[in-house]
């Protein structure tokens, strides 16, 4: 687990009380900041920046001098000594001594004064790359984001299931004790209390299926935010009392999502990168200039004559320049394998922006369909709960049978699950929206 997730969950403990201090209390925006804090995708991600950031660094020292000590020792054979007598009646003099000890140490300066354009090319195109690890950074975060709310907003739904099939299951229980007191009377047969405890029977199997679902979203919800068990973990809302608001205009939203995703920005920035890159390609056709100043210090120095087992300095200051003429075609094929990336790159970026395009118009179509679903989940609850209630009044007044319970009570089980799900669906809807956005 990453650092900031461990100080994260210990703030959040804090939080909680000393007489909670093993549960985490979730609500969207917590779980959302708890799942980027533990994400290693999140982390590789700000690696990958890192490591783009350190490129522009590389890149801008092209443009600075170099500066190269180096120093050597060397231990040869015996040769043998050239002397010349240069005046008759005099001791001759070597002008090629036996030396078989050499040491030499050198400072080296080097400074490109042109180099075609590839320096400034080569910057240009590291920068947009850092950009576009950047944008893809955010993008990252904003599957992360979406991914813990999904899960937040299904854990949510499942637990509210669970709740609903206890509830199911205290009415059939009821159902079952009013059969039997009823059959007791003489008011109803064998075969409806038989019924009612078939109805608790199927009502026990609901329980223990929506308790496995809860328990997988839960667990899923778990490692996206990283709480170790045997923490646990409360949500803050089961069926949540208020809604998302209505989505603005569609022409509005394409607008922000083609300025925002971070998708786009990503593709564009390395549309720059590679129109740098095409430049930075050229340069080898094109003449390059450097400065280079150097100082010897050497036993012996090769400059000095006759050489003598003696330390001399020595200095050099050159302008040197160099133009390739001809490389069979491999400056313009690099060339032309720039450009064709970058032509399918802008290809790519015309496909995403149409997709992302159709993914606003799904979201919102999304929400707006959750938002008058839940509207009508919500009537649909109310007027199953009072038709039950009714029902099981008649019921027990020998007005209505068995079969009618069981199936008010089928229809009232069916509504509570599609209220929780039509709750939920729109905040999952309004996450999407977001995400298509880019927010």
């Amino acid at each position: 687990m990453p650092v900031l997730a461990i100080a994260l969950l210990a703030v959040t403990l804090a939080a909680t009380g000393a007489g909670a201090a093993d549960t985490v209390r979730l609500d969207p925006e917590e779980t959302v900041r708890l799942a980027l804090a533990a994400s290693h995708r999140v982390a590789a991600a700000g690696a990958r920046v890192s490591g783009s950031e350190a490129a522009v660094e590389a890149a801008d020292a092209a443009a600075w001098p170099r500066l190269t000590a180096s120093a050597s020792a060397t231990r040869q054979s015996s040769v043998p000594q050239f002397d010349v007598a240069l005046t008759p009646g005099m001791p001759p003099i070597g002008l090629y001594p036996d030396i078989r000890n050499t040491f030499a140490a050198n400072l080296n300066l080097e400074q490109v004064v042109y180099a075609g354009g590839a320096i400034t090319s080569n910057r240009m195109a590291a920068r947009s790359t850092a950009e576009a690890s950047r944008a893809e950074e955010d993008s990252t975060r904003s599957r992360v984001v979406l991914e813990s709310r999904r899960a937040y907003w299904n854990a949510a739904a499942t637990q509210a299931e669970v709740d609903n099939a206890h509830a199911e299951r205290e009415r059939a229980q009821r159902l079952l004790t009013d059969a039997r007191s009823l059959r007791e009377a003489g008011m109803a047969v064998r075969a409806d209390v038989l019924s009612a405890q078939a109805q608790l029977a199927a009502s026990e199997l609901r329980v223990v299926r929506t308790e496995t679902d809860a328990a997988d979203a839960m667990a899923t919800l778990r490692s996206l935010v990283q709480v170790p068990l045997p923490t646990a973990i409360e949500l803050a809302d089961r069926v949540p009392a208020r809604l998302p608001p209505q989505p603005a205009p569609l022409t509005e939203l394409r607008d922000e999502a083609r300025t925002t995703r971070s998708e786009l920005v990503s593709m564009r920035s390395s549309l720059d990168a590679l129109a740098a890159r095409e430049e930075a390609a050229r340069a080898p056709a094109r003449p390059s200039v450097a400065a280079v100043a150097q100082w010897l210090m050497a036993r012996p120095n090769q400059r000095y004559f006759p050489l003598t087992d003696t330390w001399h300095d020595s200095w050099s200051v050159a302008l040197s320049g160099s133009w390739r003429l001809w490389d069979a075609g491999r400056t313009r094929a690099g060339v032309a394998e720039v450009r064709w990336q970058h032509r399918a790159l802008a290809e790519d970026l015309a496909e995403r922006e149409r997709t992302i395009d159709l993914e606003v118009d799904t979201a919102r179509r999304n929400l707006e369909s959750s938002l008058a679903a839940v509207r009508a989940a919500d009537a649909s609850w109310e007027a199953a709960r009072a038709r039950e209630d009714a029902v099981r009044e008649r019921y027990q007044a020998g007005l209505d049978t068995m079969a009618d319970v069981l199936q008010a009570q089928a229809a009232l089980a069916a509504a509570e699950t599609q209220r929780v799900r039509a709750r939920t669906s729109a905040w999952v809807a309004a996450a999407d929206l977001a995400h298509a956005v880019g927010r």
